[in-house]
């Protein structure tokens, strides 16, 4: 009997291992819950041409692991990569696929972008931006943390990016042969005539302020000259209604509310920065997505305190930015922005939402920072600085601490009276809504009423009770799209409107 129960443990037991090992052969490449490992094999003649900064790429092998399987990858070309980030002593670093081999890919994918994050403290900013940026139903950005060696030598934790190209729009987006602008510091989308060769021109880091990134040997910029001149010329009565045929406002504006909660200045309306416009060949209109929000959640450079900001007043007042001020100027824009300020603010980057996420992180990846002897090159980062860098000051340039600059945000916001603004002459708000929606009492309508919901095939999906003691319903469970919304009280009053449920 005993031999017998214990052959029979033996067997579950390789069983439980064999299937756990099957489920982590499964090797992704953008792994949430655990970190992975990157190892780079270069020439040492090659890997000190790295540092001249000359921006070509040298070939590599590249092994990607975790536990339980590696996979190989010839080949491979790598570079340094940035802007001001190149002068880190933890550079960040470029792999790209499909340098010698046009048609190579790696689980889909041309290229990589290892970032050295040398300036973040806590080395989680950027990934919680895209968290919240997925959770906003934005254009996927993938992004998982990875370990990194060169040569065997461990050059520390980093955030494995995905490249913004054409692969990722056919892999986001769905889309194929569209016009892809990488928008650099200089990109206010100010007017520049009708011709096309005054937005080819670089900057003075040498780089295309606006710089196509697919269709590259066409070089056809009249869309993007179209879209900047419908921005800066176009009537402001029916301003919206202009722009909507070339631009889908709506998601940028998302895109700003979040800028704007996470304290994300190093964006197109602050420091005319780091997007991309794309422009959709199914829809024909222009979108915008947000690159590199490493300066968020409590990181300055200017001094300036961005807790306290005014979110209608967050792009820069003293230089031209027609696309946020004009869209800010007109009262439909304004308002849809609010309402998208009162979703991320209440759900998306509410301190009860984020600081488990934070959690979640700091404790993923603090053995691997503790063993990051790189990140303390540049700022003498320790791990102390790490802990500190999720409550507290750590130095000029990280004023606060990821959790207290989510509280103080949020506090500003609340201090506006926006709650107040929000609830003017609407039943429902915000709309769209995410995940609860509050409740307006009509006027004259008694305390207690009921809300029906009606999906767009007229069918009945949930009827709630309403009272002063719960003004709000929770709406998370519905699919995206438009509702109709039936009120009606105890004396027979009714009210109707619509609500838009967002992803």
């Amino acid at each position: 009997m005993f031999t017998k129960v214990f052959y029979c443990n033996i067997v579950l037991t390789i069983l439980l291992i064999g299937c756990f090992s099957e489920s982590k052969a499964q090797l992704s490449l953008f792994e949430q819950d655990t970190v992975n490992a990157v190892y780079i094999t270069i020439p040492a003649d090659s890997f000190a041409k790295l540092y001249a900064l000359d921006g070509k790429y040298y070939m590599a092998n590249m092994q990607y692991t975790n536990a339980f399987v590696t996979d190989t990858i010839d080949s491979v070309a790598i570079r340094f990569r940035g802007n001001t980030s190149l002068a880190a002593f933890k550079k960040s670093i470029k792999i790209s696929f499909n340098t010698y081999d046009s048609t190579k890919r790696y689980k889909g994918v041309r290229k990589l972008n290892l970032i050295g994050n040398h300036n973040d403290p806590t080395m989680i900013r950027e990934k919680l931006f895209y968290d919240c940026w997925k959770k906003f139903g934005l254009p996927k950005r993938r992004m998982s943390f990875v370990n990194v060696y060169i040569n065997n030598l461990y050059f520390g934790l980093y955030t494995n990016v995905e490249e913004v190209d054409a692969e990722w729009l056919q892999d986001a987006n769905a889309l194929d042969n569209s016009n892809m602008y990488k928008c650099s510091w200089g990109a206010d989308l100010s007017y520049l005539g009708p011709g096309q060769a005054a937005y080819k021109t670089a900057s003075s880091s040498g780089d295309k302020t606006y710089d196509l990134q697919t269709n590259e040997t066409i070089d056809d910029y009249s869309d993007l000259v179209n879209f900047i001149t419908t921005i800066n010329n176009s009537s402001t009565t029916n301003y919206l209604t202009y722009l909507d045929t070339i631009f889908d406002y709506q998601s940028f504006l998302k895109s700003l509310a979040l800028d704007v909660a996470s304290g994300n200045w190093d964006d197109y309306a602050y420091n005319k920065n780091n997007y991309i416009l794309y422009h959709d060949s199914i829809t024909k209109k222009f979108r915008y997505v947000t690159i590199d929000a490493d300066n968020t959640f409590g990181v300055d450079w200017s001094g300036i305190d961005w807790t306290m900001r005014d979110p209608y007043l967050w792009y820069n007042q003293t230089e031209a930015r027609p696309l946020a001020k004009r869209i800010l100027d007109n009262a439909q824009g304004k308002a849809l922005f609010t309402k998208y300020l009162d979703t991320v603010f209440t759900y998306i980057a509410h301190p009860d939402t984020l600081f488990p996420v934070i959690d979640k992180y700091k404790l993923l990846i603090a053995p691997y920072v503790a063993l990051d002897s790189f990140r303390a090159l540049d700022y003498g980062y320790t791990m102390a600085a790490f802990n500190n860098g999720f409550v507290a000051t750590v130095d000029a340039h990280t004023p606060y601490g990821i959790k207290p600059f989510l509280e103080k945000r949020r506090q500003t916001y609340l201090n506006l009276g926006i709650d107040e603004l929000l609830q003017t002459n609407q039943a429902i708000y915000p709309n769209p809504c995410y995940q609860r929606a509050f409740i307006n009492r009509p006027n004259n309508f008694s305390i207690n009423f009921t809300v029906t919901i009606i999906n767009d095939l007229g069918e009945i999906v949930e009827t709630k009770n309403v009272n002063n003691a719960m003004n709000n319903i929770d709406v998370s469970a519905l699919k995206a799209g438009i509702y109709f919304i039936q009120l009606s009280d105890d004396n027979g009053k009714k009210y109707s409107t619509k609500m838009l449920k967002d992803q």
